[in-house]
């Protein structure tokens, strides 16, 4: 589970957050800010320096990473270019090709999904 950190203002803190593939939320003394974030820039001290003065400028105190959707790639170039999605089935070994009109639960924990034909 992912955990609040507190925020030092370290460089190591800073570049952590400004390349993160994952989006972040970020907090302060009296409320949180509720909508993620990803900035996926450079680590360079311009970029480091300007996240600095924006977690100032804010009085952030703390951070939360929010780990990316496992499937997160697979479903912008399923919903980007409706190429067949195929699921497999975790114990009883079926497999499917899925079309875009068919609705999809990414979230199952009984299905794998690929982009390419699982092997039978």
């Amino acid at each position: 589970m992912r955990e609040w950190i507190e925020y030092d203002g370290s460089d190591e803190q800073l570049k952590m957050l400004l390349t993160a593939k994952g989006k972040f939320i970020v907090g302060r003394k009296m409320s949180i800010f509720k909508k993620p974030t990803s900035f996926n820039m450079v680590s360079n001290q311009e970029n480091l320096d300007w996240l600095r003065k924006h977690f100032a400028d804010y009085k952030i105190t703390r951070f939360l990473i929010c780990k990316p959707h496992p499937y997160a790639d697979l479903i912008k170039i399923w919903a980007d270019t409706g190429c067949p999605v195929y699921a497999k089935h975790k114990v009883i070994g079926q497999s499917l090709a899925l079309r875009n009109a068919q609705r999809i639960d990414w979230n199952s924990d009984e299905w794998e999904f690929s982009l390419t034909p699982f092997e039978e």
